[in-house]
């Protein structure tokens, strides 16, 4: 499935892009990472694929740096905020790495390595008002032990 031999009979890896995201996933799932660890990939590597296949890129091989930036340029046309396209970049650059070590390719340079991670705006989030967290405070169950707790864990965090 990942390997072929040519005419000669000289063993070749087959560069099938879908191929290889299948197999990563598979990888993942058997070091035992999280279901939503493998959602995270699932969904990221999904997106990718269908942006490579507009650009009749099929093979690992044909990912190239510049494909790359077109790739985060295209996410963030279609609507995602720069956390998002940082997710998009790491589940990428975590695959790409994968192969790298996986298949050992002779001769192949990692793309992914001339491509900077897109920055992620570091602003602070506005804070929540004293009277949000008021009535947060009032729905909880006073007087009970989670209801207790919930009002503690609340103020404390306001605090």
């Amino acid at each position: 499935m990942f390997f072929k031999t040519d005419i000669q009979g000289t063993l070749q890896v087959d560069n099938y892009l879908l191929t290889w995201v299948e197999a990563f996933l598979i990888d993942r799932q058997a070091r035992g990472v999280t279901r939503g660890t493998v959602v995270f990939y699932t969904k990221k590597l999904d997106t990718l694929l269908k942006f490579c296949d507009s650009q009749a890129v099929k093979q690992i091989t044909q990912i190239t740096p510049g494909l790359i930036r077109e790739y985060l340029i295209y996410l963030e046309q279609t609507g995602h905020n720069p956390g998002g396209i940082h997710s998009y970049y790491r589940a990428l650059k975590t695959f790409l790495f994968w192969w790298e070590d996986e298949v050992e390719p002779e001769g192949w340079k990692n793309p992914i390595r001339k491509v900077k991670a897109p920055r992620v705006p570091n602003e602070p989030i506005e804070g929540v008002s004293l009277d949000t967290v008021m009535h947060m405070v009032k729905a909880c169950n006073r007087g009970t032990f989670t209801g207790d707790r919930d009002a503690a864990i609340l103020l404390c965090l306001f605090d």
